[in-house]
């Protein structure tokens, strides 16, 4: 399971304003990376959706590439849950590791590493968009 590190982003309830604030657990579907932040005190949830819009290879791995092909690229920005390298998914044991989603207000970034070539990679996500889940409190006012 991934981490989130949020640097500006959301730091405080766009409702109550509180610091005080829960980020709930990553969820990639297709190329769209998104989390829902919970507000402990206005009991308020937004969820936060990132796209995906670049890969750059960080190490080659066991193949010796230096950068991803066009075709790589493309193929792995349109569903980026195998390596863009060789293609590995999962195997019953084994899966791609990804590690902290750090973000700011505008753009993303998270590591990819693949326990099949060893290659690893630097995800680059935009914000999307910021939906409002549940109003909590305010929900009765």
């Amino acid at each position: 399971m991934c981490k989130i590190k949020s640097s500006t982003n959301q730091e405080s309830c766009i409702f109550c304003s509180s610091t005080n604030l829960a980020y709930n657990s990553l969820d990639l579907v297709e190329n769209i990376l998104s989390f829902d932040v919970d507000c402990r005190d206005c009991f308020s949830t937004t969820n936060v959706a990132f796209t995906l819009h670049d890969v750059t290879l960080k190490t080659c791995g066991d193949n010796h590439a230096v950068s991803l092909t066009d075709e790589q690229r493309e193929r792995y920005l349109l569903s980026p849950q195998s390596c863009p390298v060789c293609q590995f998914y999962k195997d019953e044991s084994t899966e791609i590791q990804f590690g902290t989603f750090n973000c700011d207000q505008k753009q993303g970034h998270m590591i990819g590493k693949c326990p099949s070539c060893d290659s690893s990679w630097l995800d680059s996500y935009e914000l999307k968009d910021i939906t409002i889940v549940d109003l909590g409190k305010l929900a009765n006012a």
